[in-house]
Protein backbone atom coordinates (compact mmCIF):
# COMPACT_ATOMS: atom_id res chain seq x y z
CA UNK A 1 0.00 0.00 0.00
CA UNK A 2 2.82 2.14 1.28
CA UNK A 3 4.73 1.63 -1.87
CA UNK A 4 1.46 2.43 -4.34
CA UNK A 5 1.24 5.61 -2.67
CA UNK A 6 4.74 6.81 -3.50
CA UNK A 7 4.53 5.90 -6.77
CA UNK A 8 1.27 7.77 -6.88
CA UNK A 9 2.76 10.86 -5.28
CA UNK A 10 6.10 10.44 -8.09
CA UNK A 11 3.33 10.54 -10.78
CA UNK A 12 1.84 13.48 -9.38
CA UNK A 13 4.95 15.22 -8.82
CA UNK A 14 6.02 14.54 -12.45
CA UNK A 15 2.68 15.55 -14.29
CA UNK A 16 3.28 19.14 -12.22
CA UNK A 17 6.90 19.48 -13.01
CA UNK A 18 6.31 18.37 -17.13
CA UNK A 19 3.32 20.82 -17.32
CA UNK A 20 5.47 23.55 -15.45
CA UNK A 21 8.10 23.04 -18.17
CA UNK A 22 5.71 22.75 -20.72
CA UNK A 23 4.37 26.39 -19.54
CA UNK A 24 7.56 27.77 -19.62
CA UNK A 25 8.65 26.64 -23.30
CA UNK A 26 5.53 27.45 -24.35
CA UNK A 27 5.58 31.40 -23.05
CA UNK A 28 10.04 31.43 -23.44
CA UNK A 29 9.57 32.57 -27.09
CA UNK A 30 6.79 35.26 -26.69
CA UNK A 31 9.05 37.88 -24.32
CA UNK A 32 11.56 37.21 -27.11
CA UNK A 33 9.23 39.40 -30.04
CA UNK A 34 9.63 42.55 -30.54
CA UNK A 35 8.51 45.40 -32.75
CA UNK A 36 11.19 47.46 -35.41
CA UNK A 37 9.91 50.90 -35.84
CA UNK A 38 10.54 52.51 -39.00
CA UNK A 39 10.08 55.91 -39.22
CA UNK A 40 9.22 56.72 -43.23
CA UNK A 41 8.32 60.67 -42.93
CA UNK A 42 6.60 62.62 -40.73
CA UNK A 43 6.96 63.41 -36.44
CA UNK A 44 7.11 60.04 -34.77
CA UNK A 45 6.37 62.10 -31.06
CA UNK A 46 2.41 62.68 -32.54
CA UNK A 47 1.58 58.81 -32.01
CA UNK A 48 3.03 59.01 -28.33
CA UNK A 49 0.44 56.94 -26.24
CA UNK A 50 -1.37 55.67 -29.34
CA UNK A 51 -1.78 51.59 -28.62
CA UNK A 52 -1.68 49.14 -31.46
CA UNK A 53 -3.32 46.21 -30.71
CA UNK A 54 -3.69 42.66 -32.66
CA UNK A 55 -4.59 39.36 -31.99
CA UNK A 56 -4.02 35.76 -33.33
CA UNK A 57 -5.65 32.78 -32.57
CA UNK A 58 -6.15 28.44 -32.90
CA UNK A 59 -9.11 27.76 -33.99
CA UNK A 60 -10.95 30.29 -32.23
CA UNK A 61 -9.93 28.95 -28.59
CA UNK A 62 -6.31 29.56 -27.96
CA UNK A 63 -5.62 33.15 -28.61
CA UNK A 64 -2.45 35.30 -28.19
CA UNK A 65 -2.87 38.95 -28.40
CA UNK A 66 0.00 41.73 -27.90
CA UNK A 67 -0.16 45.48 -27.37
CA UNK A 68 2.33 47.78 -28.83
CA UNK A 69 2.30 51.99 -27.57
CA UNK A 70 3.97 54.23 -29.47
CA UNK A 71 6.73 56.01 -27.28
CA UNK A 72 7.77 53.38 -25.19
CA UNK A 73 10.49 51.80 -27.47
CA UNK A 74 10.21 48.73 -29.22
CA UNK A 75 8.90 46.37 -26.44
CA UNK A 76 5.39 44.88 -26.69
CA UNK A 77 3.08 43.05 -24.15
CA UNK A 78 1.87 39.70 -24.72
CA UNK A 79 -1.38 37.88 -22.93
CA UNK A 80 -2.71 34.58 -23.73
CA UNK A 81 -6.16 33.56 -23.25
CA UNK A 82 -8.79 30.82 -24.05
CA UNK A 83 -11.55 33.18 -25.63
CA UNK A 84 -11.15 35.49 -28.13
CA UNK A 85 -11.03 39.68 -26.86
CA UNK A 86 -12.10 42.99 -28.69
CA UNK A 87 -12.87 46.87 -27.90
CA UNK A 88 -11.28 47.48 -24.62
CA UNK A 89 -10.58 43.66 -23.50
CA UNK A 90 -14.53 42.56 -23.22
CA UNK A 91 -14.50 38.87 -23.94
CA UNK A 92 -16.17 37.71 -27.57
CA UNK A 93 -17.52 34.69 -27.31
CA UNK A 94 -19.56 33.08 -30.82
CA UNK A 95 -22.65 32.41 -28.94
CA UNK A 96 -24.48 29.45 -30.78
CA UNK A 97 -22.72 27.75 -34.16
CA UNK A 98 -25.23 25.31 -35.64
CA UNK A 99 -23.88 23.28 -39.37
CA UNK A 100 -24.42 21.00 -41.18
CA UNK A 101 -21.84 18.32 -40.80
CA UNK A 102 -22.06 14.64 -42.98
CA UNK A 103 -19.68 12.32 -41.29
CA UNK A 104 -16.80 11.90 -43.25
CA UNK A 105 -15.49 8.58 -43.67
CA UNK A 106 -16.01 5.00 -42.61
CA UNK A 107 -14.58 1.58 -40.49
CA UNK A 108 -12.92 -0.84 -42.99
CA UNK A 109 -13.28 -3.34 -40.30
CA UNK A 110 -17.01 -3.21 -39.83
CA UNK A 111 -19.75 -4.38 -42.59
CA UNK A 112 -21.53 -2.21 -44.06
CA UNK A 113 -24.89 -3.18 -42.65
CA UNK A 114 -23.35 -1.73 -39.57
CA UNK A 115 -22.86 1.55 -40.69
CA UNK A 116 -24.65 4.34 -41.21
CA UNK A 117 -25.33 7.48 -43.82
CA UNK A 118 -22.47 8.16 -46.06
CA UNK A 119 -20.04 5.81 -44.16
CA UNK A 120 -22.21 3.04 -45.20
CA UNK A 121 -22.16 3.98 -48.86
CA UNK A 122 -18.34 4.21 -49.12
CA UNK A 123 -17.85 1.04 -47.07
CA UNK A 124 -19.93 -0.69 -49.68
CA UNK A 125 -17.74 1.07 -52.68
CA UNK A 126 -14.75 -0.18 -50.86
CA UNK A 127 -15.73 -3.79 -50.65
CA UNK A 128 -16.98 -3.71 -54.47
CA UNK A 129 -12.97 -2.65 -55.54
CA UNK A 130 -10.16 -4.72 -56.08
CA UNK A 131 -6.76 -4.00 -54.64
CA UNK A 132 -5.00 -0.74 -56.49
CA UNK A 133 -8.36 0.10 -57.77
CA UNK A 134 -10.45 3.09 -57.91
CA UNK A 135 -14.04 3.70 -57.50
CA UNK A 136 -16.78 6.70 -57.67
CA UNK A 137 -20.57 6.48 -56.75
CA UNK A 138 -23.17 9.59 -56.52
CA UNK A 139 -26.22 9.33 -54.21
CA UNK A 140 -29.18 11.36 -53.44
CA UNK A 141 -28.46 12.60 -49.78
CA UNK A 142 -31.89 12.16 -48.59
CA UNK A 143 -31.78 8.18 -49.92
CA UNK A 144 -29.44 7.77 -46.55
CA UNK A 145 -30.62 10.89 -44.40
CA UNK A 146 -33.93 11.91 -43.20
CA UNK A 147 -32.87 14.69 -41.38
CA UNK A 148 -29.81 16.92 -41.53
CA UNK A 149 -26.55 16.26 -38.81
CA UNK A 150 -25.34 19.22 -37.42
CA UNK A 151 -22.12 19.79 -35.79
CA UNK A 152 -22.57 22.11 -32.80
CA UNK A 153 -20.56 24.54 -31.26
CA UNK A 154 -21.30 26.99 -27.98
CA UNK A 155 -19.31 28.99 -27.00
CA UNK A 156 -21.04 31.40 -23.92
CA UNK A 157 -20.11 32.79 -20.57
CA UNK A 158 -18.76 29.81 -18.41
CA UNK A 159 -20.31 26.97 -21.28
CA UNK A 160 -18.44 25.63 -23.91
CA UNK A 161 -19.86 22.78 -25.83
CA UNK A 162 -18.60 21.18 -29.11
CA UNK A 163 -19.82 18.04 -30.31
CA UNK A 164 -20.98 16.22 -33.45
CA UNK A 165 -22.78 12.78 -34.54
CA UNK A 166 -19.65 11.06 -34.58
CA UNK A 167 -18.09 12.23 -31.31
CA UNK A 168 -21.23 11.01 -29.26
CA UNK A 169 -21.19 7.73 -31.01
CA UNK A 170 -17.37 7.87 -29.10
CA UNK A 171 -15.66 7.52 -32.22
CA UNK A 172 -14.02 10.86 -31.37
CA UNK A 173 -14.21 13.38 -27.76
CA UNK A 174 -16.95 15.78 -27.13
CA UNK A 175 -15.20 19.45 -26.00
CA UNK A 176 -17.14 20.38 -22.97
CA UNK A 177 -16.99 22.49 -20.10
CA UNK A 178 -20.35 21.36 -18.77
CA UNK A 179 -20.45 20.10 -15.02
CA UNK A 180 -22.06 16.11 -15.04
CA UNK A 181 -22.72 16.85 -19.24
CA UNK A 182 -24.91 14.22 -20.68
CA UNK A 183 -23.19 15.11 -24.17
CA UNK A 184 -26.12 12.56 -26.17
CA UNK A 185 -28.51 14.48 -24.53
CA UNK A 186 -27.33 17.50 -25.44
CA UNK A 187 -27.01 16.42 -29.29
CA UNK A 188 -29.75 15.18 -28.97
CA UNK A 189 -32.03 17.91 -28.15
CA UNK A 190 -30.42 20.24 -30.19
CA UNK A 191 -30.71 17.89 -33.25
CA UNK A 192 -34.31 16.64 -32.18
CA UNK A 193 -35.22 20.06 -32.02
CA UNK A 194 -34.32 21.51 -35.39
CA UNK A 195 -35.14 18.69 -37.84
CA UNK A 196 -34.92 20.26 -41.31
CA UNK A 197 -35.75 17.82 -43.69
CA UNK A 198 -33.17 16.50 -46.42
CA UNK A 199 -33.32 17.98 -49.30
CA UNK A 200 -34.41 15.33 -52.44
CA UNK A 201 -32.14 17.92 -55.04
CA UNK A 202 -28.52 17.59 -53.22
CA UNK A 203 -26.66 14.74 -54.72
CA UNK A 204 -23.09 13.75 -53.79
CA UNK A 205 -20.18 12.47 -55.34
CA UNK A 206 -18.28 9.81 -53.57
CA UNK A 207 -14.82 8.59 -54.64
CA UNK A 208 -12.50 5.87 -53.09
CA UNK A 209 -8.81 4.28 -53.64
CA UNK A 210 -8.33 1.03 -52.42
CA UNK A 211 -5.26 -0.21 -51.65
CA UNK A 212 -3.43 -3.63 -49.40
CA UNK A 213 -3.09 -3.20 -45.76
CA UNK A 214 -6.20 -1.57 -44.93
CA UNK A 215 -4.81 1.73 -46.51
CA UNK A 216 -7.19 3.86 -48.58
CA UNK A 217 -8.01 7.10 -50.39
CA UNK A 218 -11.82 8.31 -50.27
CA UNK A 219 -13.75 11.68 -50.30
CA UNK A 220 -16.74 13.66 -51.29
CA UNK A 221 -18.79 16.69 -52.58
CA UNK A 222 -21.40 18.04 -53.89
CA UNK A 223 -22.56 16.74 -57.71
CA UNK A 224 -23.10 18.78 -60.84
CA UNK A 225 -26.29 16.54 -60.26
CA UNK A 226 -27.56 18.66 -57.47
CA UNK A 227 -30.51 20.86 -58.33
CA UNK A 228 -30.43 22.85 -55.02
CA UNK A 229 -28.56 23.04 -51.88
CA UNK A 230 -29.21 24.03 -48.49
CA UNK A 231 -26.36 25.78 -47.35
CA UNK A 232 -26.99 26.47 -43.52
CA UNK A 233 -26.04 29.55 -41.59
CA UNK A 234 -26.92 30.86 -38.20
CA UNK A 235 -26.87 34.25 -35.89
CA UNK A 236 -26.86 34.26 -31.96
CA UNK A 237 -25.79 36.57 -29.80
CA UNK A 238 -26.68 35.87 -25.78
CA UNK A 239 -27.78 37.43 -22.45
CA UNK A 240 -26.53 36.22 -18.71
CA UNK A 241 -29.40 33.68 -19.05
CA UNK A 242 -30.47 32.65 -22.61
CA UNK A 243 -28.80 32.70 -26.45
CA UNK A 244 -31.27 33.58 -29.15
CA UNK A 245 -30.57 32.16 -32.60
CA UNK A 246 -31.80 32.48 -35.87
CA UNK A 247 -31.31 29.95 -38.57
CA UNK A 248 -31.50 30.48 -42.22
CA UNK A 249 -34.77 28.98 -43.77
CA UNK A 250 -33.75 29.45 -48.00
CA UNK A 251 -31.74 27.43 -50.21
CA UNK A 252 -29.00 28.76 -52.21
CA UNK A 253 -32.02 28.82 -55.36
CA UNK A 254 -33.69 31.11 -53.15
CA UNK A 255 -36.48 28.05 -51.89
CA UNK A 256 -37.67 27.64 -48.46
CA UNK A 257 -36.63 24.96 -46.49
CA UNK A 258 -39.14 22.74 -44.26
CA UNK A 259 -39.18 23.80 -41.10
CA UNK A 260 -42.48 22.16 -40.05
CA UNK A 261 -40.77 20.17 -37.81
CA UNK A 262 -39.67 22.95 -35.20
CA UNK A 263 -41.59 23.22 -32.80
CA UNK A 264 -43.20 26.92 -33.42
CA UNK A 265 -41.51 26.95 -36.99
CA UNK A 266 -39.81 29.60 -38.41
CA UNK A 267 -38.08 32.61 -36.16
CA UNK A 268 -35.70 33.61 -33.26
CA UNK A 269 -35.04 30.43 -30.54
CA UNK A 270 -34.12 30.70 -27.21
CA UNK A 271 -31.61 28.34 -25.21
CA UNK A 272 -31.82 29.09 -21.59
CA UNK A 273 -28.19 28.15 -19.76
CA UNK A 274 -26.46 29.01 -16.48
CA UNK A 275 -23.11 28.68 -15.21
CA UNK A 276 -21.27 25.37 -16.80
CA UNK A 277 -24.89 24.27 -17.49
CA UNK A 278 -27.08 24.11 -20.89
CA UNK A 279 -30.92 23.84 -20.45
CA UNK A 280 -31.01 22.42 -23.64
CA UNK A 281 -34.86 20.59 -22.94
CA UNK A 282 -35.85 24.45 -23.01
CA UNK A 283 -35.40 25.52 -26.06
CA UNK A 284 -37.85 27.13 -28.05
CA UNK A 285 -38.93 29.23 -30.53
CA UNK A 286 -39.83 32.75 -29.01
CA UNK A 287 -40.21 35.37 -31.53
CA UNK A 288 -42.38 34.44 -34.89
CA UNK A 289 -40.31 35.55 -38.63
CA UNK A 290 -42.03 35.95 -41.60
CA UNK A 291 -40.80 33.56 -43.63
CA UNK A 292 -40.06 36.19 -46.07
CA UNK A 293 -37.61 37.80 -44.15
CA UNK A 294 -33.80 37.15 -43.78
CA UNK A 295 -32.26 37.98 -40.30
CA UNK A 296 -28.53 39.48 -41.31
CA UNK A 297 -27.53 40.76 -37.64
CA UNK A 298 -28.94 40.64 -34.32
CA UNK A 299 -27.37 41.68 -31.10
CA UNK A 300 -28.25 42.35 -27.71
CA UNK A 301 -27.98 46.13 -26.07
CA UNK A 302 -25.92 46.66 -22.93
CA UNK A 303 -28.90 46.70 -20.26
CA UNK A 304 -30.06 43.27 -22.19
CA UNK A 305 -33.58 44.74 -21.72
CA UNK A 306 -33.45 44.86 -26.20
CA UNK A 307 -33.09 42.41 -28.74
CA UNK A 308 -31.79 44.20 -31.89
CA UNK A 309 -32.75 42.63 -35.55
CA UNK A 310 -31.31 43.85 -38.85
CA UNK A 311 -34.06 42.39 -41.14
CA UNK A 312 -34.16 41.64 -45.05
CA UNK A 313 -37.23 42.70 -46.96
CA UNK A 314 -37.58 42.37 -50.33
CA UNK A 315 -33.82 43.59 -50.37
CA UNK A 316 -34.67 46.25 -48.05
CA UNK A 317 -32.76 46.54 -44.31
CA UNK A 318 -34.97 47.24 -41.66
CA UNK A 319 -33.84 47.34 -37.58
CA UNK A 320 -36.98 45.11 -35.53
CA UNK A 321 -36.21 46.13 -31.77
CA UNK A 322 -37.92 43.60 -29.45
CA UNK A 323 -38.18 43.45 -25.62
CA UNK A 324 -36.60 40.42 -24.01
CA UNK A 325 -38.63 40.09 -21.13
CA UNK A 326 -42.15 39.66 -23.23
CA UNK A 327 -40.37 38.66 -26.55
CA UNK A 328 -42.71 41.74 -28.53
CA UNK A 329 -42.05 43.85 -30.88
CA UNK A 330 -41.70 47.73 -29.78
CA UNK A 331 -39.71 49.13 -32.82
CA UNK A 332 -39.30 48.25 -36.54
CA UNK A 333 -38.43 51.15 -39.24
CA UNK A 334 -36.29 50.98 -42.44
CA UNK A 335 -32.77 51.51 -42.79
CA UNK A 336 -31.68 51.68 -46.19
CA UNK A 337 -32.71 50.22 -49.24
CA UNK A 338 -30.10 47.40 -49.51
CA UNK A 339 -29.32 43.89 -48.06
CA UNK A 340 -25.37 43.92 -48.32
CA UNK A 341 -23.41 45.84 -45.58
CA UNK A 342 -21.00 46.40 -42.45
CA UNK A 343 -22.42 46.97 -39.31
CA UNK A 344 -20.44 48.87 -36.38
CA UNK A 345 -22.11 48.49 -33.15
CA UNK A 346 -21.43 51.03 -30.86
CA UNK A 347 -23.11 52.43 -27.23
CA UNK A 348 -25.34 55.03 -28.59
CA UNK A 349 -25.19 53.89 -32.12
CA UNK A 350 -25.43 51.64 -34.85
CA UNK A 351 -23.43 52.76 -38.30
CA UNK A 352 -24.19 50.48 -42.05
CA UNK A 353 -21.89 50.95 -44.84
CA UNK A 354 -24.08 49.68 -47.36
CA UNK A 355 -22.40 49.70 -51.06
CA UNK A 356 -23.10 53.50 -52.19
CA UNK A 357 -24.13 55.06 -48.64
CA UNK A 358 -23.96 54.77 -45.19
CA UNK A 359 -26.82 54.64 -42.56
CA UNK A 360 -26.50 55.75 -38.65
CA UNK A 361 -28.77 54.92 -36.01
CA UNK A 362 -28.86 56.41 -32.69
CA UNK A 363 -30.49 55.66 -29.32
CA UNK A 364 -32.17 57.37 -26.67
CA UNK A 365 -33.72 56.19 -23.58
CA UNK A 366 -34.64 52.71 -25.57
CA UNK A 367 -35.80 54.35 -28.50
CA UNK A 368 -33.98 54.10 -32.03
CA UNK A 369 -34.39 56.17 -34.93
CA UNK A 370 -32.42 57.37 -37.91
CA UNK A 371 -29.93 60.27 -37.56
CA UNK A 372 -29.31 60.04 -41.30
CA UNK A 373 -28.49 58.37 -44.29
CA UNK A 374 -25.87 59.64 -46.95
CA UNK A 375 -24.84 58.92 -50.30
CA UNK A 376 -20.93 57.90 -49.93
CA UNK A 377 -20.16 59.04 -53.60
CA UNK A 378 -22.56 61.45 -54.03
CA UNK A 379 -20.28 64.70 -56.02
CA UNK A 380 -17.44 63.20 -54.62
CA UNK A 381 -18.60 63.81 -51.02
CA UNK A 382 -16.71 62.16 -48.31
CA UNK A 383 -17.45 64.08 -45.23
CA UNK A 384 -20.65 61.60 -43.52
CA UNK A 385 -17.28 58.51 -44.00
CA UNK A 386 -14.98 60.40 -42.54
CA UNK A 387 -16.96 61.39 -39.69
CA UNK A 388 -17.95 57.73 -39.36
CA UNK A 389 -14.23 56.55 -40.01
CA UNK A 390 -13.63 58.89 -36.82
CA UNK A 391 -16.95 57.65 -34.67
CA UNK A 392 -15.78 54.66 -35.13
CA UNK A 393 -11.89 55.39 -33.73
CA UNK A 394 -13.08 57.18 -30.62
CA UNK A 395 -15.35 54.44 -29.55
CA UNK A 396 -12.33 51.96 -29.85
CA UNK A 397 -10.57 54.21 -27.73
CA UNK A 398 -13.42 54.68 -25.35
CA UNK A 399 -13.42 58.28 -26.21
CA UNK A 400 -16.74 60.64 -26.41
CA UNK A 401 -15.60 63.60 -26.57
CA UNK A 402 -12.54 65.20 -28.54
CA UNK A 403 -11.25 68.09 -30.61
CA UNK A 404 -10.54 66.59 -33.79
CA UNK A 405 -8.15 68.25 -36.51
CA UNK A 406 -8.33 66.70 -40.08
CA UNK A 407 -5.18 66.84 -42.43
CA UNK A 408 -6.45 66.51 -46.06
CA UNK A 409 -5.12 67.15 -49.22
CA UNK A 410 -8.64 68.38 -50.88
CA UNK A 411 -11.82 69.68 -48.85
CA UNK A 412 -14.08 67.02 -47.65
CA UNK A 413 -17.12 69.20 -48.48
CA UNK A 414 -17.86 70.82 -51.95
Amino acid sequence: MKKLIAITLALVLLGIGSLTAIAITVNADKDTVTHTEKVIYGDPSVLDGAVVRSTSHYNNHLVWSNEYTFGDGTESEFKFHFTNYYNQGKPHRSGFILGIDFPFGFNVNTPASEQQGLARVYKELYDSLDYDEAGEITICLADYYEYYPFRININLPNVFWDGDAENIKGRSNVISTLENSDDEKVYNDISEFFKIPVLKSEYVDISVTKHRGNSMGFGHGWSDKSQDIFDMNSHSTYTDKACFIWINNRTQEGNYMDFSNIDGGYGIYSLPYEKQSLKTDKLSMVYKLDENVQVNYMTITNDQKQLLLTVIENDVSYLEVVDIETMTQTQKFKIADGSHYTVFPNDGFIAYEFEKHIAVIIEKEGIYSIAFVADKFLDEDYYILTLAAIAEELSFQGITTADVHIAAGVPLTW
